[in-house]
């Protein structure tokens, strides 16, 4: 694994110097790979800030690629704070090396399943071991809602592009919902189900 701090303009902005993002960057990331058991000697995270999808209300974003290839951005500004802005980089790594992880064992698919599954284990791992808050301001479904959402959009589309406008708080509901019944049904912990399909973890969610 390597963490690449690209060059750009955009540092010249930020409050907080290079090394001290690089730093905080690489203590996170060697905890993530840790906790995740399986070394990924290929693993790519690349840095640069100012990349447009920054999360409006957190400062920080993170995009995985495939298995090898990470990128983590954030508002040069630092707008929360300096322990806001450490606790939330953290979080953004731990879920793009979920994804990575998950990615690595089973490549992306059209499947809106995988997609959902995807986004489950990413944040259960962020929420359960880097205290991530990812989505919690929309966990407002009842389970009768996330079951309809599941069998109306998420088991019969074949592509992402065929949920609602509205997909993605729904996507992390019903994915975080399938991971935690897994979770509860299996004993298993979110770092074991990164090793199951998303059908798998589906059938041990016991749903439909």
């Amino acid at each position: 694994m390597k963490i690449h701090i690209l060059e750009s303009e955009d540092w010249a902005k930020c409050t907080l110097s290079k090394e001290d993002v690089s730093k905080w960057i690489t203590e996170s990331a060697e905890e993530a790979s840790a906790l995740l058991l399986d070394v990924m000697p290929t693993l790519n995270i690349i840095v640069k800030p100012s990349l447009p999808h920054i999360s409006n209300n957190k400062g920080v974003g993170g995009s995985t690629y495939d298995y090898e290839l990470v990128d983590i951005t954030f508002d040069t500004a630092i707008p929360l704070g300096v322990d806001k802005f450490r606790k939330y980089l953290r979080e953004a790594i731990f879920h793009e090396m979920n994804h990575a992880m998950y990615s690595r064992f089973f490549p992306r698919e059209g499947r809106q399943l995988y997609w959902t599954v995807l986004e489950g284990l990413g944040t259960v791992f962020d929420r359960d071991y880097a205290d991530g808050e990812h989505f919690t301001n929309v966990e407002t479904a009842t389970d009768k809602e996330k079951l309809g959402w599941l069998n109306k959009y998420i088991v019969t589309s074949t592509r992402y592009s065929d949920v609602p406008d509205d997909s993605q708080g729904m996507v992390y509901q019903v994915g975080v919902w399938l991971v935690d019944r897994a979770i509860k049904n299996s004993g298993n912990n979110v770092v074991e189900l990164t090793h199951l399909s998303p059908d798998e973890i589906l059938q041990m969610a016991d749903i439909i």
